[in-house]
C-alpha cells in the first residue's frame, strides 16, 4: 500500500478512536475504497438512499432556516429534504453547456453571503471543473456538496486533477436501482476526517439503526419485478405494447404511472426515516468493484461514440445539440466532460419524435426531471434574478436520453439513430 493511501486512513482512524467510533476502515467494500480514492476523502457513510444521507447531514451540520443555493433542474425530492430539514432552498439556472446550476450563479450567491451551503449537480455523466466555487466556498466558509449520482468517473481514464465529488466538503453517490452501484436503493457520503462537523456527523450516523426498512422491502419486490418484465420476451410482448399504446393514446393514468418522477409533490420525512445500509444492502455493495465499473464504461463509451458518428451531420448542422459537444470540434472530444452515463439530446420537436419513434417499437420517453421553478409548490424558491430559469425551462421541454446502458445493442443505437435522421429528413 502507498503511503499516501495510508495517510488518510491513518487520520480517519485516529479521529474515529478520539470519539469512540469504530468506523470500519479495513471492513470496507471495494468500491467504497475506491470512491474515497476517487474523491480524496477518508470518511464514507452509508445511507438508506442518497436523500436521505443528505437529510441527515443537513440536520447535523446546518442551523435551522439556512439558505441553500442549488439547481432548479433537479429531481423534485432533492428539494423536498433541503425542507424537510427545515432550511430554505434557492433555485437557480442551468448552464447551457453541462446542465448543471449555473456557476457565477451560485458564486455570487456564495461571495454575497446570501447562502450557507451550496449543493452542486453533475447531471447525465457530466464532469464541471467547479474549483471556483470551492475557493469561494472556503472564503466565505460556505458548504459545499456535490450530488455526483449520476456522475461516477473512472479516474485512470482520464488524466485530470479533479473528478466530481473532489471539490467540496461532502460528496454523494447514489447506489439507487437505475446507477452505476447498485443496491436496489442506498447512498454513500463521503467527507474528510478534518473537516468542520465531521465529528458530530459520525458520532450521529453510528447511533442510526440498520433495520430493513418498509420501503427498502417494496423496492426490492420492485426491482425483482422490474427484472422480470424487462425480460427480452416479456417486454416485447406485453408490457411495451401497454406502454406504446398508453403513450400514442395520451391514456394519462398509465403514463404517470410509468413515470414516477413525471409527477413532482412534497414528502414529508421525520427523523425515524433516517436509516443507515441495512445487511441486503451492504452485501450488494460488497459485489461491486472497480472493475466492473471499467467494463461498464467501456460498453457505454462505445454505445456512445457510435450514437455521435452516426448523428454526426445533424450535430454539426445544429439541427440537434448535445449539451457540451462543440461542432467545431472532434466528436472524440465528448469524453473528455461525459462518462457517457447518458447521453442528452435537445430536439425543439422533441414530442413529434418521440412519438415516431416509439411507433417504430422504440422504448423512449422524455427526461423526466423538470423545470422546478416552474412548478407551483416550488417557484416560491427561485432566486430573485432568475425568475424564468430560461435555460431549465427550455431543457424541460426538448431534452431526451439516448439508451446508453452497458447491455444495450449497438445495433439498436444504430437503428434509433437512422429512424431520428429519417425523422428529420421527412419534417
Amino acid at each position: 500500500m502507498r503511503i499516501k493511501e495510508i495517510i488518510p486512513r491513518f487520520k480517519a482512524r485516529k479521529l474515529c478512536n478520539k470519539i469512540g467510533f469504530d468506523f470500519p476502515l479495513y471492513n470496507l467494500s471495494h468500491i467504497e475504497k475506491y470512491l474515497l480514492k476517487l474523491t480524496q476523502k477518508d470518511i464514507i457513510l452509508d445511507y438508506s438512499q442518497l436523500r436521505i444521507g443528505l437529510l441527515h447531514y443537513l440536520n447535523v451540520n446546518l442551523p435551522k432556516d439556512s439558505y441553500i443555493a442549488t439547481t432548479s433542474y433537479t429531481i423534485y425530492d432533492m428539494i423536498n429534504v433541503i425542507i424537510n430539514s427545515n432550511n430554505k432552498p434557492i433555485l437557480v439556472d442551468i448552464s447551457p453547456k453541462d446542465l448543471s446550476p449555473n456557476l457565477d450563479s451560485l458564486i455570487y450567491l456564495v461571495r454575497s453571503e446570501k447562502v450557507k451551503c451550496v449543493i452542486f449537480t453533475y447531471l447525465h455523466g457530466y464532469r464541471v471543473d467547479i474549483s471556483k466555487l470551492s475557493d469561494a466556498c472556503k472564503e466565505k466558509e460556505c458548504i459545499l456538496i456535490e450530488d455526483c449520482a449520476q456522475s461516477l468517473w473512472i479516474d485512470e481514464k482520464f488524466k485530470v486533477n479533479k473528478q466530481p465529488g473532489s471539490f467540496g466538503d461532502i460528496a454523494l453517490f447514489s447506489t439507487g436501482f437505475y446507477k452505476n452501484i447498485n443496491t436496489i436503493s442506498g447512498g454513500l457520503l463521503l467527507l474528510n476526517s478534518n473537516s468542520k462537523g465531521s465529528l458530530d456527523i459520525i458520532r450521529s450516523h453510528e447511533k442510526l439503526s440498520k433495520l430493513i426498512s418498509l420501503d427498502y422491502l417494496n423496492r426490492l419486490l420492485y426491482g425483482i419485478f422490474f427484472t422480470f418484465i424487462t425480460n427480452k420476451f416479456i417486454f416485447s410482448l406485453i408490457i411495451f405494447p401497454i406502454l406504446k399504446l398508453a403513450r400514442l393514446e395520451k391514456i394519462e393514468m398509465l403514463n404517470k404511472r410509468a413515470r414516477e418522477e413525471n409527477n413532482p409533490r412534497y414528502i414529508h420525512r421525520k427523523e425515524n426515516d433516517i436509516l443507515r445500509m441495512n445487511f441486503i444492502q451492504r452485501i450488494f455493495l460488497k459485489m461491486q468493484s472497480k472493475e466492473i465499473l471499467k467494463v461498464e464504461y467501456t460498453k457505454r463509451s462505445r454505445l456512445g461514440k457510435c450514437y455521435l458518428e452516426e448523428l454526426s451531420d445533424l450535430i454539426y448542422r445544429r439541427v440537434i445539440e448535445i449539451p457540451g459537444l462543440d461542432p467545431n470540434k472532434s466528436l472524440d472530444s465528448f469524453k473528455e466532460i461525459s462518462s457517457y452515463n447518458q447521453i442528452p439530446v435537445l430536439f425543439k420537436n422533441r414530442n413529434k419524435l418521440l412519438n415516431f419513434l416509439v411507433k417504430n417499437d422504440i422504448d423512449i420517453a422524455e427526461q423526466h426531471i423538470k423545470n422546478l421553478s416552474s412548478i407551483n409548490i416550488y417557484s416560491v424558491y427561485t432566486n430573485n434574478t432568475e425568475s424564468n430559469c430560461y435555460y431549465s425551462e427550455k431543457v424541460s421541454e426538448e431534452l431526451f436520453l439516448l439508451p446508453c446502458y452497458p447491455e444495450f445493442p449497438i445495433s439498436k443505437a444504430k437503428e434509433i439513430s437512422k429512424l431520428i435522421k429519417d425523422f428529420v429528413n421527412c419534417n
